[in-house]
């Protein structure tokens, strides 16, 4: 309705264009024809009918002018265009909605590893407390006691001491991890002051899954104890028989290994359960902190990664594609004129859109050239240089990844609010928006219309003071009709790092947390458990260090193999996270860099060496005497 209005209101303003043009033209020719008779009889009159004829002609040339713009706009068949959008396609809105999305996807995963680390923890303390009550529990079977009375004692101590750190988590978590991770995030979105909702449901839920948790730790151990007879629990436990591992099998790897080393393997592989939930804590604990750190480094390269190597464009400005060709030529002036500009290029810009239920779900930016432009695009998949073709288009890695697309397939887009379908000829990095290359001659033959040049791309010399100049002076050009500075999106992603930044530190204490309270636990329960063993070979002859790395070697060869696969898991965890933590217009780094590697290790082998340092002081001070004195 509204372009058949203006249709009519266009066609009655041409009509009135031409006339005025005609009359114009007649009563120029007149001018002219009065000015040719009183040449020389009236020199003074013709000098000023002179200048009153140059300003007609002026001013005719301008009506043609604006009849030719005014021909145009009609013959485009959807000019003028409107839309409506919902608030949730509001790119603010979407931006927020994304944001939380990427955050509770995150807040999902990594709460099923913090409540696996959290029952892992728990099993093996409760079980160390049950262990070490064995003759307590045997004593009150003994006097008549039944298994029910018993139990109680464990189950309401597990479960007060998961409702009471439950209640303290949440608190801590409503005052302290929301509002931080909020703020973080808040840098660039309107809503600055988060309000927080305390969703009843969310409570309830977490503190149940604690208890559930902390009760299968307390059945696990109790029931397997409450099983023996009276008289074996009023005993102490039976150590675990020494078996042949699968090394002594491996005859060549078994004969080079020394008295020590033996003795390590065997005590390795007899304690199974002990072994699976060491490898699991640093496997669980690293994969956190892999996570953390990958995601920091994969943000702190994506400003120069996607400015300096692929989108080597500073500014692109817009402009009105009916003005004159005059007009056109005082924009390119201005531009060619300007000190601070290094390179400018005029080229072909559209806006692609994909919708779904008459919703725009993602809008894609239409680079249109005529050659590669080397020297502002540089199109890439890694080290491998990407070329446009006549056959396809070109478009970035995560609207592949969105619409699950890969070289060769078609992908529906809406150009001008029509529906076209375009090949995949390429798929190549780009971080920030969505962005889609195509050549001159595939754009007119898929689209069905002239190739036309609206947009200058121009490179200046990477200084934020003057290319906010150059910015300013594109804005005050009524015929430029949009400016994209990416040196003001190079400042939003400095926000979004920092923003990230906290999400990361909150990672990575959260992790460096559980593995020394892990690690530390596990440390623990084996020493305790191993006291005698190690009073006598104390007894022996070995001193404190030789104790200690008679432990310590266990520790670390399992540590070891924790580390391969936490760094393993930590690498498929990464690449789920990264693609949900952007929004839908960015791209993270989906391979991460060694760097990552090396910190999360490295700091996972320095937490186990410092919790063995202070087990070494515990050893230093083991009553040799105490240990070895008989229960009986």
């Amino acid at each position: 309705e509204h372009n058949k209005n203006f249709k009519e209101t266009a066609n009655a303003n041409l009509e009135e264009n031409k006339s005025k043009i005609e009359l114009l033209k007649t009563r120029l020719n007149e001018s002219k024809k009065n000015l040719e008779s009183i040449k020389y009889i009236l020199p003074e009159k013709y000098e000023k009918e002179s200048k009153e004829i140059k300003e007609k002609e002026k001013t005719l040339q301008e009506q043609e002018e604006k009849l030719q713009i005014s021909e145009k706009k009609i013959n485009n068949k959807n000019y003028p265009r409107f839309r409506i959008e919902s608030v949730k396609e509001n790119a603010t809105y979407a931006k927020f909605i994304n944001s939380a999305d990427s955050l509770k996807d995150i807040a999902n995963i990594f709460s099923i590893f913090l409540y696996a680390v959290a029952i892992l923890v728990t099993l093996t303390t409760i079980t160390r407390m049950i262990e070490e009550n064995r003759i307590n529990i045997g004593t009150l079977k003994s006097l008549g006691y039944s298994d029910i009375e018993i139990s109680k004692k464990y189950y309401v101590y597990g479960i007060t001491s998961s409702l009471v750190g439950g209640m303290l988590g949440i608190i801590l978590a409503y005052n302290i991890l929301v509002p931080a991770v909020y703020n973080s995030y808040s840098k660039s979105l309107v809503m600055k002051i988060p309000i927080i909702q305390k969703d009843i449901n969310i409570i309830i839920i977490s503190l149940l899954i604690s208890v559930i948790c902390v009760v299968l730790s307390v059945h696990i151990p109790l029931r397997k104890l409450l099983k023996e007879n009276t008289s074996s629990l009023l005993r102490p436990k039976v150590p675990e028989r020494a078996k042949r591992i699968f090394l002594e099998k491996i005859s060549f790897i078994w004969k080079r290994l020394n008295f020590l080393r033996k003795v390590t393997f065997r005590n390795i592989f007899c304690y199974k359960i002990r072994m699976l939930m060491t490898i699991f804590g640093v496997l669980g604990c690293l994969s956190l902190m892999f996570v953390g750190f990958g995601i920091r480094n994969s943000i702190e390269n994506l400003e120069p990664e996607q400015f300096d190597k692929i989108t080597k464009y500073d500014i692109l400005a817009v402009y009105n594609p009916y003005i004159s060709d005059f007009e056109k030529k005082g924009i390119k002036k201005t531009i060619n004129q300007n000190t601070d500009v290094e390179k400018s290029q005029e080229i072909s810009v559209g806006q692609a859109t994909i919708e779904s239920d008459n919703r725009v779900v993602d809008k894609i930016t239409m680079f249109i050239l005529e050659k590669d432009e080397k020297d502002f695009f540089n199109l890439k998949k890694g080290i491998k240089k990407l070329s446009l073709d006549d056959n396809g288009v070109i478009i970035d890695e995560k609207l592949a990844h969105l619409y699950k697309l890969k070289v060769g397939d078609n992908l529906k887009i809406f150009f001008d609010d029509k529906e076209y379908t375009v090949k995949i000829s390429a798929i190549n990095e780009n971080y920030i928006e969505h962005n889609m290359y195509l050549k001159k001659e595939y754009f007119e033959k898929t689209f069905a219309e002239n190739y036309e040049k609206n947009a200058y791309l121009i490179k200046t010399n990477h200084d934020k003071d003057k290319t906010e100049n150059i910015v300013e002076s594109l804005d005050k050009n009524e015929n430029i009709s949009f400016v994209k500075n990416n040196m003001a999106i190079r400042k939003i992603i400095e926000d979004q790092v920092e923003a990230v930044d906290i999400l990361v530190i909150v990672i990575v204490l959260c992790s460096t947390s559980l593995a020394l309270v892990v690690l530390y636990n596990l440390i623990n329960v084996n020493v305790s458990e191993r006291i005698r063993e190690l009073s006598t070979i104390k007894v022996l002859g070995f001193y404190s260090k030789e104790v200690t790395l008679y432990v310590f070697r266990e520790i670390f060869y399992l540590t070891l193999i924790g580390i391969i696969i936490g760094n393993f898991v930590g690498v498929l965890l990464y690449r789920k996270i990264i693609l949900d933590l952007a929004g839908r217009n960015m791209m993270f780094d989906s391979k991460p860099s060694y760097l990552t590697y090396i910190i999360s290790t490295a700091l996972t082998l320095i937490i186990v060496i410092c919790v063995m340092i202070l087990m070494h002081f515990r050893l230093k001070k083991v009553n040799m005497v105490e240990a070895l004195k008989g229960v009986e």
